[in-house]
C-alpha cells in the first residue's frame, strides 16, 4: 500500500495526498527515506570510483613539516639554519615560513634531512615525484653542480643530478622542481628499494668560494592518486555516504515541513503538523528521480578523474570558482582546462535536475495544500512556491555559513 502511495506521487498526486492528509501514517516516509539513500549511495559510488585524489608524503594537511624543523637538518660544511617568514611561497598548503641555509666562504654546501617519520613509498602504485621549491639566494650564479640523493637505510641511496634544472636559477626567483622518482633517471648507490626511503640529501657546488645563502620553501612526495573508496576503506566510504544521504533528506524534510506548515499558517488554512509532516516526505520521493538521473549521467564521465593534491582537503566532484581561486595556478589551470570539460555534462544535467525538481515539489506542494486547506488551486500553488523558495534560501544560508 505505501509502496503504491509513492508511486502515485509521481503521476496522481492531487488524488493520493487526499488519502495521506486523511490517514497520515510514518511508514510511506520511511520507505522513501530508504530508498532515497540507497540511491544516494550508489551515485556516490559511481561518482567516486572514477574519482581519485592525489596524495602526498607528509600528508596534506603537514605539508610543510620537512621544512618548518630546522632540527630535522644536518649540513656539511655546517652552516645556519634558520626559518624565513618574510620570502616564501605562502599558500594554505605549503606553510607559512621558509627553511633557509647561510654559510660564510665555501664553494659547497650539502643539506641533509634524515628523519621522515618513517619511510616513503615510492615503489609502483605509491608516490612518483618529489616536489622541491628552492632558490639560490647568494652567490647569484648558478650551481656548477647539484644533486639530490634518496637514502634507503644506511649508506645506501639512488642520485640523480638537478645541474640542469637550477642551471637559469637567479636570486630573484624560486625554482619549483618536480622530480619523477621510481624512475631510470636515478643511480643506484648500494642497493636501494624505493619502497622504504628514509632520508634525503641535496649537494651544491659553486665555481668560486663565496657566501652561501640557500631557501627551500616546500619539500614533499605526491604523484600517488586514490578514490575516496580507497583512502576510507569500502566500510568507512559507505558509512559516511549512508549519513550523508539520511542527513541530506532529514534536513530537507525538516525544513520543507517546517516552512510549509508556517505559511500556511500565516496565510490562515487550517492545519496541523503530522500530517504535512508526512506528505512533504511523500513529496521528496521527486529527490529519488533526480538522484537517478544524476546517476544515469555519470556514465558521462571518464574512467579516472585526477585532482591535483590542493583538492583533497575537502572531497567534491565539482569545485566553486571561489575555492579554486585559493589553489595555486598550476592546479588552477589543471582543474579549469581539464577537469572542468570532463565534467561540462554532468554540471549541466545535475544544475538543469535541480531547477526543475524544485519547480516539481512546487508543483507537488500545491496539491499538498490544496488537500490540507481547500484552498483555490491559485492560493495553493502561490503557499507552495513561497514555501519552497524561502527553504532554499534558508538552506543555502546555512550551507554558506556551514551549517549545513
Amino acid at each position: 500500500m505505501f509502496a503504491a502511495d509513492v508511486l502515485k506521487v509521481l503521476y496522481a498526486p492531487h488524488k493520493v495526498f487526499k488519502q495521506i492528509v486523511q490517514n497520515p501514517k510514518y511508514w510511506g516516509p520511511l520507505l522513501v527515506l530508504l530508498i532515497f539513500t540507497g540511491v544516494q549511495t550508489g551515485l556516490y559510488y559511481a561518482q567516486y570510483s572514477k574519482t581519485y585524489y592525489e596524495q602526498t608524503q607528509p600528508t596534506i594537511g603537514q605539508l610543510s613539516t620537512w621544512t618548518d624543523n630546522t632540527a630535522l637538518w644536518v649540513t656539511a660544511p655546517t652552516a645556519t639554519v634558520s626559518s624565513n617568514v618574510l620570502d616564501i611561497m605562502n599558500t594554505t598548503f605549503y606553510g607559512n615560513t621558509s627553511l633557509q641555509f647561510d654559510l660564510l666562504n665555501s664553494s659547497s654546501l650539502s643539506l641533509a634531512i634524515s628523519d621522515l617519520n618513517g619511510s616513503v613509498n615510492c615503489g609502483p602504485g605509491s608516490f612518483q615525484e618529489l616536489y622541491l621549491q628552492i632558490k639560490v639566494v647568494q652567490p647569484t650564479t648558478a650551481p656548477s653542480s647539484a644533486f639530490i640523493r634518496l637514502f634507503s637505510g644506511g649508506s645506501n641511496y639512488f642520485q640523480t643530478e638537478l645541474t640542469s634544472e637550477l642551471s637559469n636559477e637567479t636570486s630573484s626567483f624560486w625554482s619549483n622542481l618536480t622530480i619523477p622518482v621510481g624512475s631510470s633517471n636515478w643511480q643506484s648507490i648500494g642497493a636501494p628499494s624505493w619502497s622504504s626511503i628514509t632520508g634525503m640529501n641535496i649537494t651544491l657546488s659553486f665555481p668560486e668560494t663565496s657566501s652561501i645563502t640557500v631557501r627551500i620553501g616546500s619539500l614533499f612526495f605526491r604523484g600517488f592518486y586514490q578514490t575516496p573508496i580507497e583512502i576510507y576503506g569500502a566500510g568507512g566510504f559507505t558509512a559516511s555516504v549512508v549519513f550523508s544521504g539520511l542527513f541530506t533528506f532529514i534536513i530537507q524534510w525538516l525544513a520543507l515541513s517546517a516552512v510549509f506548515f508556517l505559511v500556511i499558517k500565516l496565510m490562515k488554512g487550517p492545519v496541523t503538523w503530522k500530517p504535512v509532516f508526512i506528505s512533504i516526505a511523500f513529496a521528496l520521493v521527486t529527490m529519488i528521480v533526480q538522484t537517478l538521473i544524476i546517476l544515469v549521467t555519470t556514465a558521462t564521465l571518464p574512467a579516472q578523474i585526477r585532482y591535483p593534491f590542493e583538492f583533497a582537503y575537502g572531497f567534491q566532484v565539482t569545485y566553486n570558482p571561489q575555492i579554486v581561486a585559493l589553489f595555486s595556478a598550476e592546479s588552477q589551470f589543471i582543474y579549469n582546462t581539464v577537469i572542468a570539460p570532463e565534467l561540462a555534462t554532468l554540471t549541466s544535467v545535475t544544475a538543469i535536475v535541480v531547477i526543475l525538481t524544485y519547480v516539481w515539489i512546487t508543483l507537488i506542494g500545491s496539491t499538498i495544500v490544496r488537500a490540507i486547506t481547500e484552498f483555490t488551486w491559485t492560493k495553493s500553488l502561490l503557499a507552495s512556491a513561497a514555501s519552497v523558495i524561502l527553504t532554499y534560501i534558508i538552506l543555502s544560508l546555512l550551507s554558506a555559513f556551514g551549517i549545513v
